[in-house]
């Protein structure tokens, strides 16, 4: 009897195998199941080691024409069976999908999972979506309705409905919701709260950040209240005006349930309202008046919530007034935070300092990724880059005063140089820097909690105070929060402040294009490349040519 090759009988078995897999599957109708994948991967394999074996013979002609007209019907039969399977698959779990999207359109950001496996009351979700004879809106309402899905397997607190306003009009007097977008309208709501997101644009979807805003807003019991302070040059948040304007800021706050007003201390009575939760100083050209700083004070000495801000500036003498500096030896004698009168500068892009999570090789110790602090809540997870302009240091004092507790958040590159002589770089440009004076990283942020005596209700704790201090302004105006990193950065800052660690995350995306950021040197490649490169390289190119044709004519 004669006996069979090695090949043949791999090869029968692979196809034993693929054909028991594939009738288990018929007889189950799922591909997902044990008694399925294991000989389709047995199969597969054997499937692959006869025509790797195949294919040696081949390569050594021990192949006639028959057998390659055999080993290609065989080759033909697998694929054939591998598109049916994938087929199957597919026609099976229609909504399975693998997220490939640039953006991540099919995951979830790490502040939607947190705040939905946070839910301690139940969410009511109103698809309402005029359908009929509308293609389009019966789209939209399908990839809502995919989304919420996602969003339900993080909690049992969101109950979904959609519904057609034309044909259940009382629906839209029960929600108090007058009109429905003809690209439809999502209501949100828990118990007396309610955010309604009408649908809009050519590609008509429920953004995740909307969603999850109009969560937070919904179940938040009360609203954070934050004063921008004003009378010193700060920022306005009512200009949108790209550099100077912070308007984009008071929104990302509004958007997260927080409310935002403005705060003057320069009445002869100066005092922080009490319903203040959060004080913000959002940048300055000139220093505080002593009346003003008793009064943050006080504020800070019942327990409050600031953040400082700072920007490049110098003390100038007010007729009337003291010539001293007010806020910063403040800042170091009560609350040991040393804000450095210098300017941060990098040997690649000067006075843009690039703030990254991995300097490749640099790492500089274990509690550090990149520019920021791993163990803070503030970054702790933070994985997005940041642009400081014209920054200054900030770093604690070796030996803070009693009660005050505090770490840097963010860094400067390895390569950072502090120039001190601000008003001579600022005026001619050039910068006093000892060159043999070692480059280091510089802490630009820190943030600080202290102790005081305001009880916390009828318990033996006390309330302690909370406060942020960058060495940067620029970052948070108009033209730049829209950068990715740095709204999750100083929203990460406010949810730390008010005490709202769920909302301490990554949060979702827009799909709009992100800007690009980059270096002086980076900029003058660009231009010349767009501009004289090419031509540059057309003549080049018809110089060799001319060159060659007259060389071998």
């Amino acid at each position: 009897m004669k006996r069979l090759p090695i090949t043949t009988i791999i090869g029968a078995a692979s196809l034993i195998c693929l054909a028991l897999a594939i009738n288990i599957m018929l007889l189950r109708q799922t591909v997902f199941l044990v008694w399925v994948l294991v000989p389709l991967g047995v199969g597969l394999v054997l499937g692959a080691v006869w025509l790797v074996a195949a294919m040696a013979r081949m390569a050594s002609g021990s192949y006639t024409g028959k057998s390659l007209q055999g080993l290609n019907s065989i080759v033909a039969v697998v694929l054939f069976l591998a598109i049916c399977i994938t087929i199957f698959a597919a026609a099976r779990h229609p909504r399975a999908s693998w997220d490939l999207t640039q953006e991540g359109r099919q995951q979830l950001s790490q502040q939607t999972i947190q705040v939905l496996e946070n839910l301690d009351r139940d969410v009511e979700v109103y698809g309402l979506f005029i359908t009929a004879g509308d293609s389009l809106a019966a789209i939209t309402q399908d990839k809502t309705r995919r989304f919420l899905e996602r969003c339900q397997r993080y909690t049992d607190h969101l109950q979904i409905e959609f519904a057609d306003p034309e044909r259940d009009s009382m629906i839209l007097q029960r929600l108090n919701v007058p009109r429905v977008s003809l690209q439809g309208t999502v209501v949100v709501r828990s118990g007396a709260r309610q955010r309604v997101i009408p649908l809009s644009g050519e590609s008509a979807r429920l953004e995740e950040r909307d969603f999850t805003n109009a969560v937070i807003n919904v179940v938040r019991s009360a609203e954070p209240k934050v004063y921008f302070l004003t009378g010193h040059g700060q920022a306005d948040i009512m200009n949108t005006d790209p550099d100077q304007g912070a308007s984009m800021m008071r929104e990302h706050l509004e958007a997260e349930s927080y409310q935002v007003e403005q705060l003057s201390l320069m009445a002869a009575e100066a005092e922080v309202p009490t319903d203040c939760d959060i004080l913000v100083i959002n940048g300055q050209n000139r220093d505080l008046h002593p009346r003003e700083l008793d009064a943050l004070r006080a504020y800070m000495e019942r327990g409050g919530r600031m953040m400082v801000l700072f920007d490049l500036w110098t003390v100038q003498e007010t007729p009337g007034q003291p010539s001293t500096e007010q806020l910063r030896p403040w800042l170091r004698d009560d609350f040991g935070i040393d804000v450095g009168n210098n300017i941060i500068l990098t040997q690649q892009t000067q006075a843009e300092v690039l703030l990254v999570p991995n300097f490749g090789q640099l790492m500089l110790s274990g509690d550090r990724r990149g520019s920021f602090n791993t163990e803070h809540p503030i970054t702790r997870a933070f994985d997005s880059s940041m642009v400081f302009t014209g920054a200054r240091s900030v770093d604690l004092k070796d030996s803070p005063p009693s009660g005050v507790v505090g770490e840097p958040i963010i860094y400067s590159p390895p390569d950072s140089m502090a120039e001190h002589n601000i008003q001579r770089l600022l005026d001619t440009g050039q910068i006093s820097h000892d060159p043999a004076e070692e480059l280091r990283s510089f802490p630009l942020g820190v943030a600080v909690t202290a102790k005081t005596d305001i009880p916390v209700g009828d318990t033996d704790q006390t309330r302690d105070a909370r406060l942020v201090v960058l060495g940067n302004r620029e970052f948070t105006s108009n033209g730049r929060i829209r950068i990715v990193g740095h709204a999750n950065f100083i929203m990460n800052a406010f949810a730390w402040l008010s005490e709202t660690p769920e909302l301490i995350a990554i949060r979702a995306r827009s799909h709009e294009p992100p800007p690009v950021l980059l270096t002086p040197a980076q900029e003058q490649a660009i231009a010349w490349t767009a501009s004289l490169g090419v031509l540059h390289l057309v003549v080049i190119a018809g110089a060799v040519m001319y060159y060659i044709r007259g060389r071998y004519r």
